[in-house]
Order: structure tokens, then sequence, then C-alpha cells
């Protein structure tokens, strides 16, 4: 590992914190997106330790003839989060259709408006409401991963959301919803770290150098060209 994947790779000042009392800490990767608003999956620290280990060996492998089984343990079923669950649980296709009906009936303006309000306040509540049941048994589930001994602290979380947002994306007709309430649900009961996504796909997560992409040939318009595969 050079110098500067050295540098790079320091536990941040919180995992310090709860490290080094002997409490268990897990990292929480949260990866948002469109169709899916999150998608979480939890780690601990000694298997993210684990894995930078095993890479540097099988790096190794080749000069110094390192020759090791290591046990991989299979991670949790991921937990997701989906504007639909949302939507579902607030009532918010009933709403419209009371509304759709207000408006062919020819209800007044006005008083459509403040029924309008109303059902606002209500689903921002149910959705309050929502966020907090789910993230509350996500946050059991990954503390379940961990497998706490009786009798000691409770695992601290972590949650590493990736920082990407959806603004001017091309893909339409999907029904969408934000990951600010669910970020403000993990601070209540824990830590949350952002991770710059940014040309994570083209660099190692582990020795820190580029990835070149697999070149291949084919037939573009008639002509062999040889391309890079995504």
């Amino acid at each position: 590992m050079t110098s500067a994947a050295k540098e790079l790779y320091r536990p941040i000042p919180k995992v310090i914190k709860h490290y080094f009392p002997k409490k268990k800490v897990i990292f929480a990767g949260t990866d948002p997106g469109i169709v899916t608003t999150t998608t979480t999956i939890p780690k601990t620290l000694e298997e993210i330790c684990a894995d930078i280990d095993r890479f540097q060996a099988l790096l190794l492998s080749g000069t110094d003839g390192f020759d090791k089984q290591f046990s991989v343990k299979q991670l949790p079923r991921c937990s997701k989060i989906t504007s639909g669950l949302i939507n579902s649980v607030t009532f918010l296709r009933r709403h419209q259709k009371k509304d759709e009906r207000r408006r062919t009936n020819g209800m007044d303006e006005l008083i459509r408006q403040k029924k309008l309000s109303k059902g606002h306040r209500e689903r921002e509540i149910r959705i309050q409401r929502a966020y907090g049941k789910i993230i509350g048994q996500e946050r059991r589930q990954i503390r379940a991963y961990a497998q706490p001994s009786v009798g000691k602290q409770v695992p601290a979380i972590i949650h590493c959301c990736g920082h990407w947002k959806s603004t001017g994306s091309t893909i339409k007709g999907q029904s969408r919803r934000g990951t600010k309430k669910i970020i403000e649900q993990y601070r209540n009961h824990g830590h949350v770290e952002f991770t710059n996504e940014r040309n994570t796909s083209k660099i190692c997560p582990y020795c820190f150098s580029e990835i070149d992409l697999h070149k291949t040939r084919r037939i573009v318009n008639g002509t062999e060209k040889i391309v890079r595969c995504s």
C-alpha cells in the first residue's frame, strides 16, 4: 500500500471514539436511487479491515508465495425504502381520488384548496411516523447483524450515505422521494457520513489506483472497432 493510500485509510474520529472503549462499530452503507429511494447493507468494522487485509494478502501472493484460505461472511439481506411504500402508508392515492371527485362534482375552489391543505398536513404527519417506524426496524436489523452479547454496550452505527442527487436525471415516469427525512432519522440515533461518489467506479476502493475498463471488438456501422465496456 502506498503512502498516499495509507494517508487515506485512516479511521474517522467517530470510529476511534467508539472503537477504543471496545464498543462495537457497524457501518451501514446507504445507496440512494430513483426507483428505490435507498438501499442499506450493514458491515462491521472488523469485516471492513479483514477485506482490506485480504486484498493486501492477495496482492502479495504472486511475489511472496502467500497461500491462505479466507472465510468470507455472507452479507445480510439489504433494507430497501421505495417511494411506493411511503405513498401506500400515507394514503396518497386515496387523497388524490378524493380531490378528483371534488373537482368533478364542481366543488368551490376555495373549499377544495382548504381540504387539500388539510390532507397535506395529515400526510406530513403520516410520513414522519412512517419514516420513524421504517428506520427503527432497519436499525434493529443492523444491530442484530452485529450479534451483541448480553450485558454489553449497544453497537454504534455509522451511516455512510452516497452523496448523489437525481437532479437532471434522464430517467422519467417514476415516483420519486428524496433522502432528507431519512437522513434526519439516521442522525437521531447514530452518526451520518457522506461519501463523494464522483469517479468511484473508476478507482479501486482498496489500493486507490485507477481501474482500466475492459476492451473488446465490436462491429459499429459495418466497421470493426475496439470499444471499452462499461
